[in-house]
């Protein structure tokens, strides 16, 4: 976890060095989100964190690309990166929007038309089992839905998002103003066009969740 408090570059670079020399083929680094109602808010809220600026963030987001790059590492996720076939079968199911079964309390599953989740409790996960019935919650997903999903978790990948399957998406919503947004995020530079697919730039990756809601329906 890189954007850490009271941690400067220097103890960013000792933390990635580690992680390469133990030799991991797969490596996963998230910035710190102080999420709200953490013990970590209350403290941010009174002066006793000393959070980074975005700009130091992104310094040592920066690093640890080039870093991992320079000893063969693939980044095939924003925020994933593997060499010698270490990419994650688990996570790329989401990303390609693959069918997935979840399975006791909390857990959540996809089958292409619908995403569903069970509850969270355990005494109640177990009674309900007990009685022969699922405990789950089922939300079935619009054609809106679809498209932003497929945006939203292909454009962090490097397979990108395919024309073909946006223009069988686009067929089934109204969103006119679509290929012109693509248009302005190509000429600001953070995307590319290559073989029928999109793709974000270097520079994209940094900004690829307020890409992706520029384009959602």
């Amino acid at each position: 976890i890189y954007g850490l408090p009271n941690k400067d570059i220097d103890y960013w670079r000792r933390q990635v060095e580690t992680a390469i020399n133990l030799g991991a083929n797969h490596i996963s680094a998230y910035c710190l989100t102080i999420e709200s109602k953490t013990v970590f808010s209350k403290m941010e809220s009174l002066g006793e964190l000393e959070l980074p600026s975005d700009e130091q963030s992104l310094e040592q987001f920066q690093y640890l690309v080039h870093e991992l790059k320079n000893h063969g590492f693939e980044q095939y996720e924003i925020s994933n990166f593997a060499k010698d076939d270490g990419i994650s079968k688990h996570n790329s199911s989401y990303w390609l929007g693959e069918k997935y079964l979840g399975l006791g309390p909390s857990a959540h599953s996809f089958d292409g038309e619908t995403r569903s989740w069970n509850i969270r409790n355990n005494p109640q996960y177990i009674k309900s089992i007990g009685s022969g019935v699922l405990p789950i919650e089922v939300e079935k997903l619009s054609p809106e839905d679809k498209f932003n999903d497929y945006v939203l978790t292909r454009l962090r990948t490097k397979w990108g998002i395919e024309n073909s399957q946006l223009k069988s998406l686009l067929n089934q919503v109204n969103h006119p103003s679509f290929y012109s947004e693509i248009e302005r995020q190509l000429e600001w530079g953070n995307l590319l066009f290559k073989n029928e697919t999109y793709y974000l730039t270097e520079s994209g990756k940094f900004l690829a969740d307020r890409i992706a809601s520029d384009l959602f329906v």
